[in-house]
């Protein structure tokens, strides 16, 4: 059983006013923009089968985040679910 993390990393628009970029950065707007959180998991975790994972199937518990940053990118990390302990895991 596996916990993986999903951070999508989006571009913010080059058309935003600096103001508005430096808010975006600063977590201050959120990344409510398509394409949807929940595509950008999917697409991920199909990707990695047999590659970091056996199946997608093994996934109990997930957690997507979408932000703005200077450089898009995804990052994506994975626990052994028994890593994780008896209590729920507590993610920032």
């Amino acid at each position: 059983a596996l916990s993986v993390m999903v951070d999508v990393f989006i571009r913010v628009p080059d058309s935003w006013s600096a103001k508005k970029r430096a808010a975006a950065l600063a977590g201050d707007i959120h990344a409510v923009s398509r394409p949807d959180t929940d595509n950008y998991a999917k697409i991920s975790l199909d990707g990695l089968n047999k590659i970091v994972w056996a199946d997608d199937s093994l996934i109990v518990m997930l957690q997507t985040f979408k932000r703005y940053d200077e450089w898009p990118r995804l990052r994506i990390s994975v626990w052994a679910f028994d890593d994780i302990g008896p209590k729920e895991p507590a993610f920032v």
